[in-house]
């Protein structure tokens, strides 16, 4: 689905125009124009390649998806792709989001709807003024929402380790594993989709690209800025899964060395009572149970023994 955003003259409200209505040409060309297309068609795609004169590899790019993020100068436009994540049942759903920019159009291609550029979206429509500062603010101020799901990612990745922590020295420990390792995966998850963003930002910065006014460069190095703040955000949550999992598995290991240490006691406090009972318990005439004080004694003994050895055990700490 093909939606047109335009405006046609400075100090206009921008309008929604139809396909057939866009005339790219030096004389006809709006002021600045943003091409929607949502869940491409082949026919959408075509369209595209044939009203801006698109090359043919980036069309293909647009049509099997699965890129990673990236900004590739071309003859009078620069194509970029950047990633949407967002949580959907406690996994991460990625939205690619293709972006065509030139001097007077920004196009940008998604296979399904996202939020972010959808708000950005309304508020050009509302502000004629954000839309006459050019194609290229328009991408930034998409980019930037984009940008700006990371940070809440990150925050509730960072509950999301917060809980792990606090789940670590529960009764049972083991429990915390498969949590840590499907956080880990989330965030290779984000770090793969922000890390290669970093580049796109600065190859916008670097490159002296035509269709990116110098007065718009600050706008860009804040959208670096946040895409390197939040890849740092990433590595230190990473080092804190990591911490996690090591305390986990060394919390495992010493609850294990408890339950083997009392076990170990109470064998050691079960020796002597099986000591006892294999020596009185041997039938023969003359062992002590013809006296009635030696049995005395036994049954005694097998009630203070194990008494003195809790006691003892007791004292060291074993228990």
């Amino acid at each position: 689905m093909l939606s047109i955003l335009a405006l046609q003259k400075p100090g206009e409200p921008p309008r929604e125009i139809k396909p057939d209505e866009l005339r790219v040409d030096p004389d006809s060309t709006p002021a600045v124009t943003w091409v929607r297309c949502l869940t491409p068609t082949d026919a959408d795609l075509l369209w595209i390649q044939d009203t801006f004169g698109f090359h043919p590899l980036t069309i293909e790019d647009c049509r099997h998806r699965n890129q990673r993020p990236k900004c590739e100068p071309y003859d009078g436009y620069a194509f970029m792709v950047l990633f949407s994540l967002a949580w959907e049942q406690n996994t991460l759903d990625t939205t690619e989001i293709h972006c065509f920019l030139t001097s007077h159009a920004l196009i940008t291609v998604e296979d399904r709807d996202t939020p972010a550029v959808a708000a950005v979206w309304q508020r050009m429509r509302g502000s004629p003024g954000l839309m006459m500062r050019g194609a290229d603010f328009v991408f930034y101020a998409a980019a930037d929402a984009v940008v700006d799901t990371f940070f809440d990612l990150v925050e509730g990745f960072e509950e999301g380790i917060d809980e792990i922590e606090e789940r670590i020295f529960t009764p049972q420990p083991e429990s915390v594993q498969p949590l840590i390792f499907r956080r880990r995966n989330h965030l290779i998850e984000i770090r793969r989709a922000i890390a290669p963003m970093r580049d796109v930002f600065n190859a916008l910065l670097n490159r002296d690209l035509p269709f990116v006014q110098e007065s718009h460069h600050l706008y860009f190095r804040d959208l670096y800025d946040h895409t390197v703040r939040i890849y740092e955000l990433l590595e230190v949550e990473r080092e804190r899964l990591s911490n996690a999992l090591e305390v986990n598995l060394s919390h495992i290991s010493n609850t294990l060395s408890e339950v083997m240490k009392r076990l170990t006691a109470i064998t050691t406090i079960f020796m002597p009572l099986t000591f006892l009972t294999g020596f009185f318990g041997m039938n023969f005439e003359a062992l002590p149970f013809s006296s009635p004080w030696a049995f005395i004694a036994a049954v005694a003994s097998m009630v203070i023994l194990p008494g003195a050895m809790w006691l003892w055990l007791r004292r060291a700490r074993w228990f």
